[in-house]
């Protein structure tokens, strides 16, 4: 039998987490993996009630990890218990269905899947569907087959872009990848990490040192498309026969991405900045 780990740093948003697990169904071919940055009695909470069906992961004993660390981290626990799958999961999501591990194991792991996006409302809550920066998916949530790669993220990044520098290179280096039928709810709690717009900025600093393609998409917010939800696998390869449309155009919550995005641009002039040092 297959296993999956699910990936789940968290950093003080307790009760976030817990609902997130409460929420998610699994059963004996899923296990959590958590990275958690909590109290003590929260921890002990955690070992005395989800033993069964998590590992838990103090992070306080490395340090202050941030968000590509602590993936990592994850990740790497689950490669030393020999999990054949890992997803990239958060402390504030939850599935649309029940069923959703079943269909993980129908849609991509009986398949053989390598790369599998989520259909999520990231970005725009309420619609469903992936987001295309260029003729990239960003992989907001995935499952990965863990013979994929032995180090998740790139430990230069910090928190962010983290999930677009993965589709690219592994679309780069010709893995297949597959924009999944299952869904996923982002419930957007608030982000507590201390110096998000800095990392923001770093980040976005790396990503586009080593992919210069996706500069004027990143720090223009152009050429950014969206893909409805589709009831069947769609493998990205035939991304030219794709009907993208634009981003929808309706109110996007408070705390989206894609508000995320343009406060940190405006607040650290990257876009002056970079054309200044870029001619874009």
């Amino acid at each position: 039998m297959k296993r999956v780990a699910i990936l789940i740093p968290t950093y003080k948003r307790f009760d976030d987490l817990i609902y997130t697990l409460d929420n998610t169904p699994i059963d004996s071919r899923a296990k959590f993996i958590i990275v958690a940055n909590l109290e003590d009695d929260q921890l002990d909470y955690l070992k005395n009630n989800y033993a069964e069906k998590s590992i838990l992961i103090d992070e306080r004993t490395y340090g202050k990890l941030g968000g590509c660390k602590a993936y990592n981290l994850a990740y790497d626990i689950a490669l030393k218990h020999n999990f054949d799958y890992a997803i990239l999961y958060a402390d504030d999501v939850i599935p649309f269905d029940e069923n959703w591990l079943d269909l993980i194991f129908k849609n991509f792991i009986e398949k053989e899947g390598k790369l599998g996006i989520f259909s999520t409302d990231e970005c725009h809550h309420g619609s469903f569907g992936w987001n295309i920066i260029v003729d990239c998916p960003i992989a907001h949530f995935f499952i990965i087959d863990c013979q994929v790669e032995s180090i998740l993220f790139n430990p230069l990044y910090k928190q962010y872009v983290i999930d677009f520098e993965i589709a690219v290179r592994l679309k780069h280096r010709d893995v297949r990848i597959d924009l999944l039928p299952i869904k996923l709810k982002h419930l957007r709690s608030g982000l507590h990490r201390d110096y998000a717009e800095q990392n923001f900025n770093d980040d976005v600093k790396v990503l586009v040192e080593k992919y210069p393609q996706y500069k004027t998409a990143f720090l223009q917010l152009e050429h950014h498309y969206y893909l409805p939800h589709s009831t069947e696998v769609i493998n990205f390869k035939d991304y030219n026969k794709l009907k993208l449309k634009p981003w929808p155009q309706h109110k996007v919550v408070e705390n989206s991405i894609l508000n995320r995005f343009k406060n940190m641009l405006k607040e650290f002039k990257l876009i002056n900045s970079y054309t200044e040092k870029s001619n874009i």
